[in-house]
Order: structure tokens, then C-alpha cells, then sequence
């Protein structure tokens, strides 16, 4: 969630290169169309529920290239296929985690 992080804190927040809107659609939109994944990308009936809720005043990324692990800040809360796996900033203890090998349509 870094790279994320990164964008929607400097870029959108701080610089206002992005509306928080293009940023959205760039992120999960953008991203299931280049990689053909036809259930994701959009809240729309029948799709996959991947979801993130962040911070708008507050998220921004904390990884470094000594530390490239360490999570952002400002990240709410998770959703991967419908399974909420961080919730109020703390991660989830599922024992099974919800994701897989994503392949093109």
C-alpha cells in the first residue's frame, strides 16, 4: 500500500496533481482494465469486493528503502474479496487470507 500511500498523500493532498476521484479510478480502474481483470476495479453489483477506506488528512507512506515493510498511515480499513482484513488500522487474524493469483479474463 506504499506506492498507493505515496500517491494519495503527496499527490493528491499535498500537490494537488490528482483529484481524489482520478486517483481512485487511476488505482483500482485503471489497473483492473490493464491487466484484464473483468470483477474488479469498480463498486458496481456482481464484482469482487476489494475495498480500502482511508484517511484523506492522514494517509501518506512511511517505507523507506532501509524499511520498505512498514505500512502506511491512514489506512483505515481493508476489504479483500468481501473479507475485511485490516479494520481500524489493525490487521485482521483470518485463518485463511482472502486473496489469490488474480488472472486476466
Amino acid at each position: 500500500m506504499g506506492a498507493f500511500a505515496r500517491l494519495l498523500g503527496r499527490h493528491v493532498r499535498e500537490l494537488g496533481d490528482w483529484t481524489w476521484e482520478q486517483a481512485a479510478v487511476h488505482l483500482a480502474g485503471r489497473a483492473a482494465d490493464r491487466f484484464r481483470l473483468a470483477d474488479r476495479g469498480r463498486v458496481e453489483t456482481g464484482r469482487a469486493a476489494d475495498l480500502a477506506v482511508v484517511d484523506p488528512a492522514a494517509v501518506t507512506d512511511r517505507a523507506t528503502y532501509e524499511r520498505p515493510r512498514v505500512p502506511a498511515d491512514g489506512v483505515e480499513h481493508v476489504v479483500v474479496n468481501g473479507v475485511p482484513v485490516l479494520s481500524g488500522g489493525v490487521l485482521a487474524e483470518n485463518a485463511t487470507p482472502p486473496g489469490r493469483a488474480l488472472t486476466p479474463a
